[in-house]
Formats: C-alpha cells, sequence, structure tokens
C-alpha cells in the first residue's frame, strides 16, 4: 500500500513527461553530436582549404620575388658593365679633349711659329743660291757640266711661296680644333653624367632587391605560420569533436534517469490499476 500511495501520488502525465522529454533529450543530444561532429569538420576542412590556397599563393609569389630579383641581379650587373664603360669613355673623351687641345696650339701656333722662322732664312739661302748658281754656271768655260732646268735660286723662291700658305692653312685650323676639343669635352661630361645615372640606377635596383628579400622572408615566415595554423586547426577540430562527444554522451546519459523513473512510473501505475 506504500508503493502504492507514493506511486500514486506521481501524475501520469509527469511520467509520460520524464519519458518523453528524457528521450527527446537524448536523441537532440546524439543528433548535436553528429551534427556538431560535422559542422567541426566542415570547418576545417575550410580552414584547411583555405591554408592550402594561401600556400599555394604564397609559393607563386614567393617564386615571382625570386625571378624578379634574379632579374635585378641581372641588370644591375649589365649596368655595373655599361657604367665602367662610359666612365672609361669619358676619361678617354677628356684626354682627347686636352690633346686636341694642345695640338691645336702646336699647329695654329708653334708649327707656324717654325715656319715662318724658316721662311725668314730662305732669302739669305736664295741669294747664295744664286752666287752657286752663277759661279756654277761659270765653271762651265772650265769644261764642268752644269746646266739645271731650274736654277737654284727659283726653286728656293718656289719653296718659299709654298712654305708662305702653310703658315695661313695651320692657323685657319685654330678654330676647328678648339670646336673639336669642346665638342670632345661636352660628350666626356654628358657620358659621365649619364654614367652617373646608372650609378643611381644601380642603387635603386639595389634598394629593390632588398625590398624583394624582406618580402621573401615574410612569405617563408607566412608558410611557417600557415603550416603551424594548420596543425592547430587539426588538433582544435580533434579535441572539439572529443568535447563534444563527450557532452553529448554526458547529456544523452543524463536522460537514463528521467526515462528509466517514467517507465518505472507508467508501469507501476498500470500494475496498481489492475489490482484495483
Amino acid at each position: 500500500m506504500l508503493a502504492a500511495v507514493r506511486i500514486e501520488s506521481v501524475p501520469r502525465s509527469l511520467a509520460w513527461l520524464w519519458l518523453v522529454g528524457g528521450l527527446i533529450t537524448g536523441v537532440g543530444a546524439l543528433v548535436g553530436v553528429v551534427a556538431g561532429w560535422i559542422f567541426v569538420g566542415a570547418m576545417g576542412s575550410a580552414v584547411t582549404d583555405t591554408v592550402t590556397i594561401s600556400r599555394r599563393v604564397l609559393t607563386t609569389v614567393g617564386d615571382t620575388t625570386t625571378d624578379i630579383d634574379g632579374v635585378f641581379g641581372d641588370v644591375a650587373a649589365s649596368l655595373r658593365d655599361v657604367q665602367i664603360t662610359l666612365a672609361d669613355t669619358s676619361l678617354t673623351l677628356t684626354r682627347a679633349s686636352v690633346i686636341t687641345r694642345n695640338l691645336g696650339g702646336v699647329v695654329a701656333e708653334d708649327v707656324p711659329e717654325s715656319v715662318d722662322a724658316i721662311r725668314a732664312t730662305i732669302p739669305a739661302l736664295i741669294d747664295t743660291a744664286r752666287v752657286i748658281d752663277t759661279t756654277m754656271r761659270g765653271l762651265s768655260f772650265f769644261g764642268v757640266d752644269y746646266d739645271p732646268e731650274v736654277p737654284l735660286d727659283e726653286s728656293l723662291r718656289v719653296i718659299e711661296t709654298q712654305l708662305g700658305e702653310i703658315p695661313t692653312l695651320l692657323r685657319a685650323q685654330q678654330d676647328t680644333l678648339s670646336e673639336v676639343a669642346g665638342d670632345l669635352g661636352v660628350f666626356s661630361s654628358s657620358t659621365l653624367e649619364i654614367s652617373d645615372d646608372l650609378a643611381a640606377i644601380r642603387v635603386r635596383l639595389a634598394d629593390a632587391s632588398t625590398v624583394l628579400d624582406g618580402y621573401g622572408t615574410i612569405v617563408a615566415d607566412s608558410a611557417g605560420l600557415l603550416d603551424e595554423l594548420e596543425s592547430r586547426v587539426a588538433g582544435g577540430v580533434g579535441l572539439i569533436r572529443a568535447l563534444l562527444v563527450f557532452v553529448g554522451l554526458g547529456a544523452a546519459a543524463t536522460q537514463t534517469m528521467p526515462i528509466v523513473a517514467g517507465m518505472s512510473v507508467l508501469r507501476q501505475s498500470s500494475e496498481v490499476t489492475r489490482d484495483r
């Protein structure tokens, strides 16, 4: 009778609530475990796929950076050769300008003065040649064979006339040689400026190469971070799944009590009803 009193004190509706609520909650916990398992796996796969894509992008960027850095290195080496050549050319042009300017002084001043000095001695030579020519012709009466087509003094006059044209021609070359020397100096300066510009370009390429090296380091560090992220995601997915299983099974296990209690109340309630 005591048992009957205790069972009768629990409404059948509450027993059904325990039973149905426990079943629903238990099944819901199991469904939640399965759904959570799938969801966490999908999230982990999405992160892994993203990491894989990012790794490919980083690899492409790293390869591109390496290729560009190599091109910059080749261009810098070529520019260095051109810079050295232009610097040597500038030095050669400077020397040529100095030599041309000095040559202009020799051609327009020293040589004409020397020619004029020679011409100054020719009149005396002509007089001497005239005496020699007259003497040699006088000796022809004594059997000396001397009968030149052009007398010696006239030959010297021809030479004097020809020498007289040389100083004028040489002095006329001074302006031309000065212009050539000036042009060579301008070319030398321009070539040196180009060489300096190439040096500045090489410095910029070196700076760009340094930046690319920094990018390469960043890419390498990022690749390491992605590997670490992928490892952590894999570990996190496993941990979350284990936690879901633990919580879900724990929640489902706790529902065995209301289910058993509800079934027990309903069974005993049925037995009391039959006894009556």
